[in-house]
C-alpha cells in the first residue's frame, strides 16, 4: 500500500496565526485603509486574499498617506517606522516575537562591545530589520568559509530565525578559530527547528519529499535544502497543480512538509492532488500510526 506521511509540524507557525489575526483585526477596523510594505508573510495566496478583503500592499511608504500600517512579520527597518510615525499613521506591530528577539540580542551584544555577526541571508527583510536595530554597525555571513574569515577580540553572534541548524553549528565552529572570545545567542526560532527536524526524518524514509510554500520563504526553501541534502528527491512547489505524475513514477511513499507561511487548506489541496496521482494510498500524520 502507498502511503503519504504529513509532517505533524507542516504550516503556519505561531508569528504567522498572530500576523494574520492582527491584520484581519485591523482590516474589520478600517478596511481599505490598511497597508503593509511588501508581503506581511511569505505566502503569495494568502496575501492575495488579504487584498481581498482590503489590505493595501505597496512597494514605497511615500505610496502611504494616512490610515493603519502593519508591520509585517519579519519586522522592519527602524527609520521606516519612525517615518511612518511622523505622517500619523496608526502602527500595529506584527513582527513574529522571535524576530524581536535576534533584534534584542544584538543590540545587548553592541551594548557590551562586541564585534556583531549576523548568520543569515543579507536581503531577507528580517536580517535589514536587525541591522536596523544596530545602525548598521554588523556583518552578516551565511557560509563557514565566510566564518573563517572573520578575526576579532570580542565576537558575538546572532542567528536569522530560519536558518538551519546544521548550518549554524558550521559556521560557529568556522568562527571559533579566528575570534579570542565568542558569545552566542541562539536565536533559531524552536517552531522552525522542529520542522527541519521532522523533515529530515522524513527524507530518509520516504521516496519523494515534497515541501510546500512560497518560493520567496526562506524558511521553506531552507525546508527543501535540507531533505534534498538527506539525498531525498525533493520539489518545492506553491500550489497542488505543480504536481507532476512523473515524480511519483515508483514511487511508495511520500513526504510532505510545508513551510511557517502555509495555510492547512493548501496542504489538504496537495494531498487530495497527490492522493489522485498515487490512486490507493493511506495516508498518515508522521509518527503517528492513524489514517487520516
Amino acid at each position: 500500500m502507498k502511503r503519504i506521511e504529513i509532517g505533524r509540524f507542516a504550516g503556519f507557525c505561531s508569528g504567522v496565526e498572530r500576523t494574520i489575526r492582527m491584520t484581519m483585526e485591523a482590516l474589520n477596523k478600517d478596511k481599505n485603509r490598511v497597508y503593509s510594505l511588501g508581503q506581511i508573510i511569505h505566502n503569495p495566496q494568502m496575501v492575495r486574499r488579504l487584498e481581498e478583503l482590503g489590505l493595501n500592499v505597496v512597494s514605497d511608504i511615500n505610496e502611504i498617506k494616512e490610515g493603519i500600517f502593519i508591520v509585517r512579520s519579519h519586522g522592519l527597518p527602524d527609520n521606516y517606522i519612525r517615518e511612518l510615525k511622523k505622517r500619523g499613521l496608526k502602527i500595529i506591530d506584527a513582527t513574529c516575537p522571535f524576530v524581536k528577539k535576534v533584534q534584542e540580542k544584538a543590540r545587548v551584544l553592541k551594548k557590551q562591545g562586541y564585534e556583531l555577526i549576523i548568520v543569515g541571508d543579507s536581503q531577507h527583510p528580517e536580517i535589514k530589520g536587525v541591522l536596523s536595530a544596530v545602525s548598521e554597525k554588523a556583518t552578516v555571513i551565511s557560509t563557514k568559509d565566510e566564518a573563517e574569515l572573520v578575526s576579532g577580540k570580542r565576537v558575538g553572534v546572532v542567528f536569522q530565525t530560519t536558518f538551519p541548524l546544521s548550518w549554524s553549528q558550521d559556521i560557529v565552529a568556522g568562527l571559533l578559530d579566528g575570534c579570542q572570545e565568542l558569545k552566542v545567542y541562539n536565536t533559531l526560532c524552536f517552531e522552525t527547528l522542529n520542522r527541519q527536524k521532522e523533515a529530515i526524518e522524513m527524507a530518509r524514509v520516504v521516496d519523494v519529499m515534497i515541501v510546500v510554500g512560497g518560493k520567496n520563504s526562506a524558511n521553506t526553501t531552507n525546508l527543501a535544502k535540507i531533505t534534498a541534502s538527506c539525498g531525498c528527491p525533493t520539489y518545492h512547489i506553491e500550489e497542488a497543480r505543480e504536481l507532476q505524475s512523473e515524480w511519483f513514477d515508483g514511487v511508495c511513499s511520500v513526504g510532505l512538509t510545508a513551510g511557517a507561511s502555509t495555510q492547512s487548506l493548501l496542504i489538504d489541496e496537495v494531498v487530495s492532488n497527490l492522493k489522485q496521482i498515487l490512486g490507493d494510498a493511506e495516508v498518515h500524520i508522521f509518527g503517528v500510526d492513524l489514517q487520516k
